[in-house]
């Protein structure tokens, strides 16, 4: 029964240890490479970048034309927004 117990340790012991070592290793990493790139990021950022707002919105689309609101889909949108939006955007 001794031998027993003892080749089941061995025989979890291996895996179990390269498990932590793998761990270790991964958590332990150099972070320099990373705040090094966002610092040089945010320095290349001018403070005070002006924005300029010409109407037209934000990419391809530049006009939209919106038709009469679906009673029922507004309904619906309502419902779930209350479900599972308004507990952290409440209006």
């Amino acid at each position: 029964m001794k031998t027993m117990n003892t080749q089941l340790r061995t025989k979890m012991l291996l895996p179990a240890s390269l498990i932590s070592i793998m761990i270790g290793v991964s958590s332990c990493g150099n972070n320099s490479t990373k705040e090094g790139t966002e610092n040089a990021a945010a320095a290349e950022v001018p403070a005070a970048a002006e924005v300029r707002d010409d109407g037209q919105g934000v990419g391809r689309f530049k006009d939209i034309t919106l038709g009469a609101p679906d009673q029922a889909a507004s309904t619906q949108g309502k419902v779930v927004f209350e479900a599972k939006c308004s507990a952290c955007h409440n209006t």
